[in-house]
């Protein structure tokens, strides 16, 4: 019998390429760090939230491009907080943007996927022959290597297509950053609405006593009778539920400016007294076809829309393309039973016989007409809200115009009727009766300035611009691209 004959031993060459691809797959790997979320801290950072931060401070001023005289704005010292301030505090703490800024960020992230190359491909297929001939190696280790090369510029339409939804994103997110503006601007109004409408009631309510005060005293001297003193009566007692109901609407209106700008409703009892400076005007000098022009060309919405149409018209650019398959190169060597075997190139791709991407393509079709339906009804949708705000608009100023007339009349006459009370010719009670009148037609034109300035304010929303001719914190920009809290901020 011949001896046993000693193999040679591949360990040391398979631990030396375990080691090798073991250094190539790490290098440059990323790392996972765990980011805990408690909701009792989350809760904990919200009530910390204030407008008197230094860090909200820093944020408005580089917005704004000048220092702020006086921080934090208060009643006591004009303007104090205005609209454009608190659209600033908005943009910095409403959770809304914080979701949008995600998003945005997300899409960002799918162009750096759409942009990877498919990596190669290392096979390693160890093999032994138990019949190998005496004084021959039995081992057969083989290694192959497969290169893919993309076709027809897939690579390419995947980062256009991404690109494109990151586009979207990007409106997605002026969108939201319009509506958190509108909802300030909304609730601030509502808030002012409020504190006036009460001070209003209030003097109406005061001289309604007056009125009341001197009619029982007539009615004490005999002068009228009794009966004469229930409609005053049933007056007062309606304008004291309606000042009660005010007196309840306030705290709401406060909850909803403070939910409006994304901090909690005890952040603006220091900030705001009974009213913010309001500045927002009742008309416009825009004309109905430059309105049309502007909101099909700017609006945020409209946008997105459009930068959806392009992402599915690269969608189906790629469909199309991946008809063509790839390519694969590839190269092997294997030992032999001490035989060194190469095979130089070996090139390999998909044949489309029974399948040409038909169901993918035609799907992509689809896609790309829903979304081109999408914006023309965007737009139609569009062009009827401007004329049917503008039309509003219109007939809200025509209540303003007249109220105002009437009002100023009604404002000589309580003069003429003073003067007359003074010269004696008329009594004080007629100059309580033409002070309440007065009043009342005062709250009647308050009515019609809110429901102008409402009308005014759905223009802008169909808009998506701000009309206000001091407010230029509300355009969509960098300041809503970045979260302006990213870094900690100073308590």
């Amino acid at each position: 019998m011949h001896p046993r004959r000693p193999q040679p031993s591949l360990r040391p060459v398979a631990q030396a390429l375990g080691t090798a691809v073991t250094l190539v797959l790490l290098t440059g790997c990323a790392t996972y760090e765990p980011k805990p979320l408690t909701p009792a801290d989350t809760a904990s950072a919200f009530d910390q939230r204030s407008l008197e931060s230094p860090a909200l401070r820093a944020f408005i001023e580089q917005q704004l491009g000048h220092e702020l005289k006086v921080w934090p704005p208060v009643p006591a010292r004009p303007p104090g907080w205005t609209l454009p301030l608190l659209t600033l505090a908005a943009y910095y703490y409403h959770p809304s943007l914080e979701v949008a800024r995600a998003n945005w960020a997300e899409a960002q992230a799918a162009i750096i996927t759409a942009g990877g190359r498919p990596n190669p491909t290392l096979t390693l297929s160890p093999g032994y022959n138990f019949n190998a001939a005496s004084g021959v190696t039995p081992w057969m280790p083989g290694v192959a290597f497969d290169l893919p090369l993309e076709t027809m510029g897939k690579r390419g339409l995947r980062v256009l297509r991404a690109q494109y939804s990151a586009e979207a994103a990007r409106w997605q997110l002026a969108a939201t950053a319009w509506q958190v503006r509108a909802g300030v601007r909304d609730a601030l109004l509502n808030y002012n609405d409020a504190a006036k409408r009460f001070e209003l009631l209030h003097a109406q309510h005061q001289l309604h006593e007056q009125w009341l005060q001197r009619l029982q005293e007539r009615a004490a001297a005999g002068a009228i009778s009794r009966a004469e003193l229930m409609p005053t009566r049933i007056a007062l007692e309606k304008l004291r539920l309606e000042i009660n109901e005010m007196m309840s609407t306030q705290p709401q209106a406060r909850i909803h400016l403070a939910e409006a700008l994304g901090v909690p409703g005890a952040a603006l009892n220091r900030a705001i007294g009974t009213g913010a400076a309001w500045s927002f005007p009742t008309a416009t000098h825009l004309t109905t076809t430059q309105a049309r022009q502007h909101a099909l060309t700017h609006r945020a919405d409209i946008a997105a829309l459009l930068a959806e149409y392009e992402a599915a018209q690269a969608a189906l650019r790629l469909e199309i393309a991946r008809q063509y398959p790839d390519v694969h190169l590839g190269s092997g060597f294997q030992w032999d039973q001490g035989e060194s075997k190469w095979t130089f190139l070996n090139v390999s791709a998909e044949l489309p016989v029974l399948n040409r991407n038909q169901g993918p393509i035609a799907e992509a079709q689809a896609r790309r007409a829903s979304a081109a339906a999408r914006v023309e009804a965007a737009q139609a949708k569009a062009v009827a809200e401007i004329g049917a705000a503008f039309a509003a608009h219109a007939a809200a100023l025509g209540r303003v115009n007249s109220t105002e007339l009437l009002t100023t009349q009604h404002k000589r006459q309580a003069e003429n009727i003073e003067a007359q009370v003074r010269a004696g010719a008329l009594d004080v009670l007629d100059r309580i009766g033409a002070q309440l009148e007065l009043a009342q037609w005062e709250l009647i034109r308050w009515d019609a300035n809110v429901k102008a300035m409402q009308a005014l304010a759905r223009l802008e929303d169909v808009l998506q611009t701000p009309l206000d001719s001091d407010h230029s914190a509300a355009a969509p920009g960098s300041l809503v691209e970045t979260n302006p809290r990213a870094a900690k901020e100073t308590p």
